[in-house]
């Protein structure tokens, strides 16, 4: 079952950006079907490992970029992805330790973590790095 559709409102038209996101929708959404399915712990703890590593190599993409064109809200935007790190770390220290289980519940927040922070945070600096002919 489809949890997060990759489609336009999710695009920013900057295509390796785009790329890594459109990857880490495809992990969510694995995720979501291993769980779905009751798969066991063995198989949904490297999932969850596969999804922090990717999204923190894609916060780190991001923020080069950002910082190469001096980006004004770029310190707003690091604090954003260092909350979302922590988050998903904290999940991941839960998980690993039993106290915590990848549930309905914890898919729920990370489609809304993952589509949120890409239409609500991400598109704020799609103009900016236009002007830079970055795309």
């Amino acid at each position: 079952m489809t949890l997060i559709c990759w489609n336009g409102s999710l695009s920013l038209g900057i295509e390796l950006v785009d790329k890594q996101h459109e990857h880490l929708v495809h992990i969510v959404n694995a995720l979501n079907d291993a769980m779905l399915a009751e798969m066991a712990d063995t198989v949904l703890g490297p999932m969850l490992v596969e999804l922090i590593a990717c999204t923190v190599a894609h916060f780190k993409y991001e923020e080069q970029l950002l910082r190469t064109y001096n980006y004004a809200q770029m310190a707003s935007h690091i604090a954003k992805h260092t909350h979302l790190t922590n988050q998903i770390s904290d999940i991941q220290v839960q998980f690993d330790s039993g106290s915590s289980v990848i549930d309905v519940e914890l898919m729920g927040f990370l489609r809304t973590w993952l589509s949120k922070h890409i239409q609500e945070s991400d598109k704020h600096f799609v103009p900016f790095l236009r002007s830079h002919r970055i795309s």
